[in-house]
């Protein structure tokens, strides 16, 4: 960092991700605290002006957000109580704590819509535990000082010493209480004391025999400990959920024998692993986890073969892949829109070879402030091809055997729209160009379009992963977004080959925290595909069967409906399943009505995350649904879904929507399609996986 811009107690810092910059804004009041100075850019050496926070925006950083939101809410979780299992960035209905009393609690838990209240981490401990605490850490003091003294010293190490050693930037990739239960358990042992304090005031004070202050002390304390059982059983009972495994292997499954699978994230990369090493289950694919590819130890293991799986074909030496060489690659931003269109593997050969035409000298400065020439490699174009060999893709299955040559492509042709390439981007650039169709390349549904390199127009759904073909996208999915599907193939893995471990079954107790419910999630938006996939065909029984199913294997009860299953119901319509579509309509009506009316509420209540995202996800829900009903001449339920719209304030949709022909937007009116991205977007994001970055040196 920049002498210029460092201060005595840094909290605020940033590498690569810039995404950060407007939180540590608003947690610390930046607008407010910051002063102006002049630097030199690192590339250039041009005087660049910076705002710098001043020390009491660090400060306000640190109480704010690393210490009241990342250690005393987490605290709150165990003593005082909890709202919901969803992570929380700082708003006031996902992941707070509460106490179930409604006058000190932020929100009234009584008026949460279903979906918050019934959440299994709904967990009302009404501050007992934590007055037993502090009552027993007075009384603990009080009595002995020096042993004391080595609980606060084990519970302040272990809590706030590591807020200050982590220095946690805002929008973690997950809740991060774990990292405190040193902290827990220490105040667990003042809610021990606290009992004691109880039975020393009954004894000394009351004057009270032995065994009746000590059974009095204990009738009075027990609520604490039968509160946090009580209440806390359900979301920490894992048993009769096995998600994990079965998701993991229907992600493998999806895959064709010797494939190569691009992940991401850990959700969607462990548990496969976990399939692979413990159950012995799919071994001959190669999983490969793009945010450890930016590693050369990584790409070291995937040059070697794994089980049954061969070695992952990079042509590019371990000198180009080390630490510190092509941990970014760029595009030259004068060349690439002048340059023709180049193939993979001359660009990759460019840089095994340092071709000086893509090599550059920028001003480099390292840690110490000191400036020195950075050799960096700079391609010329961004317009990339791979040539097909379609005798091939043929014979090996790429492609079916009986497709005309003139539907496969003559070469797989893109364009990359980045200004540079990580090193896992050019590792995937460098297997593009060494496998020569010998091997399947899948990309995980989960893994995110910032690592699919803009291919997704050659991309066809098999099921959990997307295969990488020679044959153009030629179909529409739910999102009007192109799509290539062999729909009797994902048909027979969806119904005849996928597990569901053990939502199917309604009689048991099955807990589904956060994570596990972005897979579900990610699970129903590819069947809800499938199924328009085929209605597209005039298969609408197959497509019944398919949403059937969805529900059957991923039941309310387990799994909580959300609003962009409105695609399933204009799914049953279309199908002509209609009463599966209206008791599907009114079921999501009643619950975004509910979940509208209580966002909107909230409007402006709180600094950190509004409320009008959600609202604007579930109005257009609400408003799709409205519609559906018009189209498909359900005219009583269009007629109380208009009345109860103008209720809510959002109005009746057009008079007459558009439904007509494949308008691209699926025949929705083009302003609601535009509002309804915005949902879609929300179910889309990645299954508990960070982006795609550079690893921190």
């Amino acid at each position: 960092f920049a002498p210029e811009m460092c201060t005595i107690f840094p909290r605020m810092w940033e590498m690569n991700q810039k995404v950060h910059v407007k939180e540590y804004e608003s947690w610390g009041n930046v607008a407010h605290n910051h002063v102006t100075v002049r630097i030199p850019d690192r590339q250039t050496g041009e005087m660049q002006s910076y705002e710098k926070p001043t020390m009491l925006a660090n400060l306000t950083y640190f109480f704010r957000y690393q210490v009241n939101w990342m250690y005393m809410r987490y605290f709150f979780w165990n003593f005082v109580g909890r709202q919901n299992d969803i992570q929380g960035h700082g708003n006031l209905t996902d992941g707070n704590y509460q106490s179930g009393i409604a006058a000190f609690d932020k929100v009234d838990s009584k008026k949460e819509p279903k979906r918050l209240r019934e959440n299994a981490a709904n967990n009302k401990f009404y501050y007992i535990p934590l007055i037993l605490g502090l009552l027993g850490m007075y009384f603990h003091f009080a009595k002995d000082w020096k042993s004391a003294l080595v609980i606060g010293l084990l519970f302040l190490f272990t809590g706030l010493a590591i807020v200050v050693y982590l220095n946690q930037y805002p929008l973690q990739p997950r809740e991060r209480d774990y990292a405190y239960a040193g902290s827990f358990y220490a105040f667990a042992f003042w809610i021990g004391f606290g009992v004691y304090a109880l039975y020393d005031l009954f004894t000394e004070r009351l004057k009270l025999q032995g065994t009746m202050a000590a059974g009095l002390a204990t009738v009075m304390c027990f609520s604490g400990p039968y509160l946090m059982g009580q209440q806390g059983w359900d979301d920490h009972n894992r048993s009769n959920r096995y998600t994990c495994r079965d998701f993991a292997e229907n992600y493998l499954s999806t895959c064709d024998k010797n494939a190569i699978l691009f992940t991401n994230g850990d959700n969607d990369t462990f548990p496969l692993w976990y399939a692979q090493e413990v159950e012995g289950y799919r071994t001959d694919v190669r999983v490969l986890n793009l945010s450890l590819l930016n590693t050369d130890w990584y790409i070291d293991q995937a040059n070697r073969k794994a089980y049954d799986s061969d070695r992952v074909p990079f042509s590019l030496p371990s000198t180009r892949y080390r630490q510190g060489s092509c941990d970014q690659v760029f595009f030259d931003p004068d060349k690439k829109n002048k340059t023709k269109e180049m193939s993979a593997r001359e660009l990759v050969d460019m840089i095994i070879h340092a071709n000086p035409d893509a090599m550059s000298v920028r001003r480099g400065e390292d840690d110490n402030g000191d400036v020195y020439p950075d050799t960096v490699f700079v391609l010329p174009t961004n317009k990339i091809y791979i040539p097909v060999d379609k005798k091939l893709v043929k014979s090996n299955g790429t492609v079916p055997a009986d497709t005309p040559d003139s539907l496969i492509a003559d070469r797989v042709e893109w364009t990359i729209n980045k200004s540079y390439l990580l090193k896992a981007d050019l590792m995937i650039l460098d297997l593009l160009a060494s496998n020569n169709w010998q091997r399947p390349i899948y990309f995980a549904v989960t893994a995110g379009s910032d690592s699919y390199l803009n291919l997704e127009g050659w991309f066809r759904l098999e099921g959990l992963a997307y295969r990488l073909v020679p044959m153009k996208a030629d179909k529409r999915g739910i999102f009007s977004e192109p799509v290539g599907c062999n729909t009797d193939m994902m048909y027979d893995k969806i119904m005849n080959k996928f597990k569901w471990g053990g939502l199917e079954d309604k009689s048991k107790k099955i807990y589904m925290d956060e994570n596990n419910l972005r897979f579900t999630t990610n699970q129903r938006l590819q069947m809800m595909t499938l199924a328009k996939l085929l209605n597209d065909e005039g298969k609408h029984d197959k497509a019944k069967k398919v949403l059937d199913r969805c529900l059957e294997v991923m039941p309310e009860e387990h799994v909580p409906y959300e609003p962009a299953m409105v695609y399933m119901v204009d799914g049953y319509y279309r199908a002509g399943a209609m009463d599966n579509a209206n008791k599907l309509s009114k079921t999501l009506f009643d619950q975004c009505e509910e979940e509208y009316n209580f966002y909107n509420s909230l409007a402006g209540k709180t600094p950190q995350g509004g409320y009008d995202d959600d609202a604007n996800r579930l109005a257009s829900a609400l408003q799709m649904l409205s519609q559906f009903a018009d189209k498909y001449g359900q005219k009583d339920m269009s007629a109380d879904y208009r009345k109860r719209l103008t209720a809510m304030g959002l109005g009746a949709p057009t008079d007459q929507p558009d439904f007509g022909g494949d308008d691209g937007n699926g025949g929705m009116d083009p302003k609601l399609k535009a509002r309804i991205d915005s949902m879609m977007n929300a179910m889309k994001q990645d299954s508990g996986k960070k982006k795609q970055q550079p690893p921190h040196k």
